[in-house]
């Protein structure tokens, strides 16, 4: 069902929530019936996420500054429900995110450790296989992603591919006790594995 203009609101963001989401200076368009559940108790970034990509999928004018800051606001957002260990609203705020931004390193990233919060061990090889691709792509090296990219691969029983990425950090890393335990392991794991 799509809404119409009498349905909606604009809701101006305080200073301190734009720059906390680095979000541009304009306003944001609201569902009238949303708005108590997004400012209750302060602005709900997934709501507002969500209210912003309704107005975007119902209405194509519904503004390039909005489309532009959504997947910014989908990485925050994501940050945020990841430290909460909300799995579920981090997954959420990543696909919202990357509708509008398919190769997104952050979100693909987060997406990933949302996915392997969630123990779910398949999606989370397949989001950090994606965010590794799209560093590649753009000659982005992140040493953390290819660790804890290693850390899924490794669980999902890749020991072949999670000593690869572990190995070209390993050029990188200074002496890290907890690292070279994890590439010893790995390459353990990856030699009974004939990898």
């Amino acid at each position: 069902m799509t809404t119409t203009a009498s349905e909606w609101t604009i809701l101006a963001l305080s200073d301190e929530t734009r720059a906390r989401a680095h979000l541009g200076d304009h306003p944001w368009p609201i569902r009238r019936a949303a708005l108590d559940d997004t400012l209750h108790p302060r602005v709900q970034l997934l709501r507002l996420l969500e209210e912003a990509d309704r107005l975007c999928a119902e209405h194509s004018d519904g503004g390039k500054d909005l489309a532009h800051d959504i997947p910014r606001l989908a990485w925050i957002t994501a940050v945020d429900a990841l430290d909460d260990h909300h799995w579920e609203g981090a997954v959420h705020a990543c696909d919202i995110g990357l509708r509008y931004s398919p190769r997104n390193i952050s979100l693909w990233s987060h997406l990933a450790l949302a996915r392997h919060g969630q123990r779910d061990t398949e999606s989370a090889v397949a989001a950090f296989t994606q965010a590794i691709l799209e560093c590649s792509r753009v000659g982005f090296f992140a040493p953390m992603l290819w660790i804890l990219g290693a850390r899924a691969f490794d669980d999902a029983g890749l020991a072949g591919t999670a000593l690869g990425l572990l190995e070209d950090v390993a050029r990188f890393v200074p002496p890290d006790e907890a690292f070279w335990e994890l590439l010893a392991d790995v390459r353990v794991r990856a030699a009974s594995q004939g990898s």
